[in-house]
């Protein structure tokens, strides 16, 4: 008799484990991972090459974990290599810092821990700002700062001289305008207004 219950207290205790395990697997804090970007949309492309090392990014080939500079719609295809034979991985997120959320562009297992082995993968970035890309397994030591700049171009306006015509003219072509410091030179090429006469000239 005392042989079952203590059968029976000892399956007890094992559910009562196994319980408090599960509801704990539960409740315990997950990776919130961040969408990837989508790698379509892009205006140009970039390579950027790095050594995975437990002692810094790129340790022994150039700067340790350099800053990285990219402009806005680059698609970037990083390129490690694995130089100590430990497990790392490659991820980015936005901000100055290492955060909970994140890309991960290279897994542990994509980057594997055979010496020289290389590994690859693009990323694209579509908002500028400051970005941290950093190992997961060292990331006291391999991490480093990403800056974005908008990839948008520029343009400059140029005012061309304001020329009063009769409202029958019929034609003036402005065939070369050149710059210089406080005035604009022009040249008219044609010019049929009647009963007024027009010639190359420069305004201040």
């Amino acid at each position: 008799m005392y042989g079952n219950k203590g059968g029976v207290t000892f399956a007890v205790i094992v559910i009562i484990i196994v319980s408090v395990a599960f509801t704990f697997v539960l409740s315990a804090p997950q990776q919130a991972g961040l969408k990837y970007p989508n790698l379509v949309n892009y205006t140009s492309k970039n390579t950027t090459d790095l050594w995975a090392d437990a002692n810094g990014w790129n340790f022994g080939h150039g700067q340790t974990n350099p800053t990285l500079n990219y402009t806005t719609g680059e698609l970037i295809t990083f390129v490690v290599t694995e130089a100590d034979g430990l497990p790392h991985t490659l991820v980015i997120a936005p901000g100055p810092k290492e955060t909970g959320s994140y890309w991960t562009v290279l897994t542990q297992s994509q980057i594997t821990q055979t010496v020289g082995h290389v590994s690859q993968n693009q990323f694209l970035f579509t908002q500028p700002g400051t970005y941290t890309y950093w190992c997961t397994v060292h990331p006291a030591t391999m991490v480093g700062t990403i800056v974005v700049t908008s990839g948008s171009s520029t343009s400059t306006s140029v005012n061309l001289p304001s020329i009063s015509t009769h409202p029958s003219a019929v034609h003036i072509s402005i065939s070369s305008v050149n710059m210089n410091p406080g005035k604009i030179n022009y040249t008219l090429d044609q010019t049929i207004i009647p009963n007024i006469s027009l010639t190359n000239g420069e305004t201040q």
